[in-house]
Formats: C-alpha cells, sequence, structure tokens
C-alpha cells in the first residue's frame, strides 16, 4: 500500500510555491516549495473535502509541509488541512475522519510540530483505519513518539498562534 499526503485551503497558494510544469489544461499544475513537489489536480473545489483546493504531495509527504502551512497562514489564508490517505484504498468521506487540531507554534523547520509530539504515546498500538462499514479492514499501527508520522483518514487541521 502506498501512502499519500494531501492537503487541502481556502485559497489557492498562489506566490508561496513556484511552478514546476504541468496546466489545467493536462489536468495536474506541478509547484516546489523548498525542496517538497506536490501538485494540484485541477479539481477545484476538491471533491474530497468540498469547498477547499487541494493538493497532493508527491511521492509520500515531507516535513517542509509544516513550513509551508505557517508560512500560508500568515500570508494567504485561514484553512490548512492535512491528510494521509491510502492509494488503492476506498477515501472515507471528510465527515467520518476524525479531525485534529495542531498548533505549529513553537515548531522548527524539519521537525515534527510539538503539538503532535505531545499527543502521542510513547509506543505504538494496532488500529483498525476502517471508517465505513462496506469496505475491508485496514489495520495498521498508530504513531509514537519514537516514530512520528500522521495516522491514516484523519483531518489535521494547522493553526498557527505563534507570532510571525
Amino acid at each position: 500500500m502506498t501512502a499519500q499526503t494531501l492537503f487541502f485551503t481556502d485559497r489557492p497558494i498562489g506566490g508561496l510555491a513556484t511552478y514546476i510544469g504541468g496546466s489545467e489544461d493536462k489536468g495536474s499544475i506541478d509547484y516546489r516549495y523548498k525542496e517538497m513537489i506536490f501538485n494540484c489536480p485541477c479539481i477545484i473545489p476538491s471533491d474530497i473535502i468540498p469547498g477547499l483546493v487541494q493538493y497532493g504531495i508527491w511521492p509520500g509527504f515531507s516535513l517542509w509541509i509544516f513550513d509551508l502551512a505557517k508560512e500560508y497562514l500568515m500570508k494567504v489564508g485561514n484553512v490548512f488541512i492535512l491528510t494521509e490517505v491510502c492509494l488503492g484504498y476506498p477515501i472515507p468521506p471528510h465527515k467520518l475522519m476524525p479531525e485534529v487540531v495542531l498548533d505549529l507554534k513553537g515548531s522548527n523547520t524539519g521537525e515534527w510540530p510539538p503539538s503532535l509530539l505531545d499527543t502521542l504515546p510513547d509506543e505504538r498500538t494496532e488500529k483498525n483505519y476502517r471508517l465505513e462499514k462496506d469496505t475491508g479492514d485496514f489495520i495498521g499501527y498508530t504513531p509514537s513518539k519514537k516514530e512520528p508520522f500522521l495516522e491514516w483518514f484523519v483531518k489535521y487541521r494547522l493553526i498557527n498562534t505563534g507570532t510571525p
């Protein structure tokens, strides 16, 4: 199974990232932010979280997403949501996904936000991530302080109560 990190904003990223290719006509626009590559599949608004602009980090995940979120929240818009999905497994409706608020205050470049680490257990545990009845079981491990990551099918709403 392959993970895909998606993020959603209330406004387009705009000038925060560098355009590196693609077009709306071809169905995807590619961007670079620092060392992170992501794209916008030209589905505006998103069909996963209606009313928001959808982007996907490829491949997988990058800790630069937290820097982008801080900059976005300071300069562009008010909504920044991250979620981790599994390609090949049905994506449950966003209303079924639990939401966790992560404050980026005090976060450092290249590190997980303290607000995430503070909520994680010391050891990982097994969890069934299936959110809908008629889908197959989806068993995986939760993150831990030693092995932090984004959980499957959880909406992480990023905020920044720190000063710029």
